[in-house]
C-alpha cells in the first residue's frame, strides 16, 4: 500500500512541477508582448515596415500565451486530480493500519483469555476482531473503487 502511496505522491509532485514551468515560460512571452506594445507605442506614424513587423510577432506571441494559460489549466486540474487521489490513497492506508491495530488487539484479548481462563476476555477480543475485520473490509472494498 506504500508503493501505492509514493507512486500518487510521486505524481502530484511531477504535475504540481510542471505546471511552473509553462507559467514562466508564459510571463516571459508577457514580458516581450510587453515591450513590443511600448516600441509600438513609441513608433511613429511613417514606419510602416517595422510597425506590421511587431504586430506580427504580438499576435504570435498573444497566441503562445494563450496556448500556455490553456496548458496551465490543464496541468492544474491534472495535479489537483492525483492529489484527490493520493489523499484518498493515505485515507485507506490509514484505515488498514487501523485495522490491523483492532485485529492485533482482539489476537492478544483472545490469547490473554487462553491464559487467565476468564472468558470476558474472549468476548472483548471478538468484539474488537469483527471491528477491525469490518474496517479492513469497507477499506478494501474503497480501494477497489477507487
Amino acid at each position: 500500500m506504500s508503493s501505492i502511496l509514493l507512486q500518487y505522491s510521486l505524481i502530484s509532485f511531477i504535475f504540481a512541477n510542471l505546471s511552473i514551468l509553462p507559467s514562466s515560460k508564459k510571463t516571459t512571452l508577457e514580458t516581450e508582448l510587453y515591450t513590443i506594445e511600448i516600441e509600438l507605442a513609441k513608433l511613429k506614424d511613417t514606419d510602416n515596415a517595422l510597425k506590421t513587423e511587431l504586430l506580427a510577432k504580438k499576435s504570435i506571441y498573444e497566441q503562445e500565451i494563450a496556448q500556455y494559460k490553456q496548458e496551465e489549466i490543464t496541468l492544474t486540474a491534472k495535479a489537483q486530480e492525483a492529489e484527490q487521489r493520493h489523499l484518498l490513497t493515505k485515507e485507506i492506508s490509514t484505515n488498514f493500519g487501523n485495522a490491523l491495530i483492532f485485529l492485533q488487539i482482539g489476537i492478544l484479548l483472545s490469547s490473554l483469555t487462553t491464559l487467565s481462563k476468564i472468558k470476558y476476555y474472549w468476548y472483548i477480543g471478538s468484539i474488537s476482531g469483527i471491528i477491525g475485520f469490518s474496517i479492513f473490509i469497507t477499506s478494501y472494498y474503497r480501494n477497489l473503487t477507487m
